[in-house]
């Protein structure tokens, strides 16, 4: 496995911390047993009622050389950031996730600017092209100037929220309500994985050079989270509360 991985899944471990894997490092990991080559990120989940035994872990990242950076959407945190401050590695992305009705839910957001279908394949960015080079530019200035002072960024705040779009993972709750761990991994993974990855990528064991997450993948709606959840506000953009319906917040 690789280390990085190994380490970051051992350390969750160690502090239990119910994480378990998403996205493209479960699609990875289950189709070809390694992480996929041109993904840059590691992606974890967890629900957001365990945050606090998240950010417990924090002086560890920092003293393994990672820098932190937090994303919110109007007040509420959804998101963990970790890079490593040499620039090497996968960046680690965890998700927090909360319930509305039968649906689990979190704010998602990525550049306006993105590369053309066919530059890169289930997440992967090639690099070519003009779009791609302002891509790597505003992702360089997003995840290492910016981490380098361990901010919290609020995505609708200004000026970040003129860079991105926003949408909302909007994910059958059965699926990560039900997880299992996986013993060759060391991980927790959906029960019904392979339903769970057939949802997000269609038919996951062929692999796609043409798949971009934000126009492909069957969990994201392209819609704001109020659209979806509600929104309590009544101090403008970027002081509201999100409000989720249904059964609570996970």
């Amino acid at each position: 496995m690789d280390s990085q991985l190994r380490w970051l899944l051992e350390l969750l471990k160690e502090h239990n911390v119910p994480c378990w894997l998403n996205s493209g490092t479960l699609l990875g990991m289950m189709r070809e047993g390694k992480l996929l080559e041109q993904d840059q990120d590691i992606d974890l989940s967890l629900w957001a009622g365990h945050e606090t035994a998240l950010r417990k872990l924090l002086p560890h990242f920092k003293k393994a050389g990672y820098r932190v950076l937090t994303a919110d959407y109007r007040g509420l945190r959804f998101q963990y950031n970790f890079s490593l401050g040499s620039g090497g590695g996968r960046s680690i992305d965890i998700n927090l996730f909360r319930r509305c009705g039968e649906y689990a839910w979190c704010p998602e957001y990525y550049f306006k600017i993105q590369p053309r279908r066919g530059d890169g394949g289930e997440g992967g960015k090639k690099k070519g092209g003009a779009s791609g080079a302002v891509r790597r530019i505003l992702r360089f200035f997003w995840r290492r100037f910016i981490a380098r002072f361990s901010l919290g960024l609020s995505i609708t705040a200004w000026p970040w929220r003129l860079f991105v779009h926003r949408a909302t993972w909007w994910i059958p709750a059965t699926y990560f309500e039900n997880l299992e761990l996986n013993a060759a991994i060391g991980a927790s993974i959906p029960a019904d994985w392979q339903g769970y990855l057939e949802f997000r990528y269609g038919d996951w064991a062929v692999p796609r050079s043409d798949w971009v997450f934000h126009r492909d993948d069957g969990g994201l709606r392209d819609a704001a989270p109020e659209e979806l959840v509600g929104l309590e506000s009544s101090k403008g953009e970027d002081q509201g509360s999100l409000s989720p319906g249904g059964r609570g917040t996970g």
